[in-house]
């Protein structure tokens, strides 16, 4: 999945086959602790299982944040 593509009407059904190729094992198995790096990807997660993954950034500034001050 790529942009909107996924998120068209008309590529529905292939939009979830590409989700249960790629991303839906791993969301099963680890949930929101899946860090994502694709705004579309991530995007298809919530559309598909209402979670919302973090991209690997945010989880290091929270990290980070909570580093500081400690």
């Amino acid at each position: 999945m790529s942009g909107t593509f996924g998120h068209e009407a008309e590529h529905r059904d292939q939009s979830l086959k590409i989700y249960s190729q790629s991303w839906q094992e791993k969301i099963d198995q680890y949930g929101d602790a899946v860090l994502v790096t694709g705004y579309s990807c991530r995007c298809q997660i919530k559309r598909l299982e209402n979670i919302k993954q973090s991209h690997p950034l945010q989880t290091l500034l929270q990290i980070l944040t909570h580093s500081i001050h400690d």
